[in-house]
């Protein structure tokens, strides 16, 4: 187990608040995952993505990280860029 998942774990165990807020977060980081799986599967650089979207490299590159918050029309421009679509869907379950 990597260092950062060992954190995590211990973390999302000890400290409610902790796994409250990380809990929250799960949907964005699940777009900006496909987002970064579609770039990759598209054989894509940032760069590609930041001329086609008129972002900057930056940009992409926090909220592919998960340092940014970013707008839906930040992360349509991104889809967009890749010539895919966002599709919002009800939840499973």
């Amino acid at each position: 187990m990597t260092e950062w998942k060992q954190f995590l774990e211990e973390h999302l165990k000890k400290n409610p608040e902790f796994k409250k807020r990380w809990d929250a977060g799960a949907p964005l980081r699940a777009v900006t995952q496909q987002l970064l799986a579609m770039r990759i599967l598209r054989g894509l650089s940032q760069n590609d993505i930041a001329r086609r979207a008129k972002i900057t490299q930056a940009h992409i590159s926090r909220i592919e990280s998960g340092l940014s918050d970013p707008r839906l029309s930040t992360l349509i421009k991104m889809a967009q860029a890749m010539e895919f679509t966002i599709i919002f869907k009800p939840k499973e379950g």
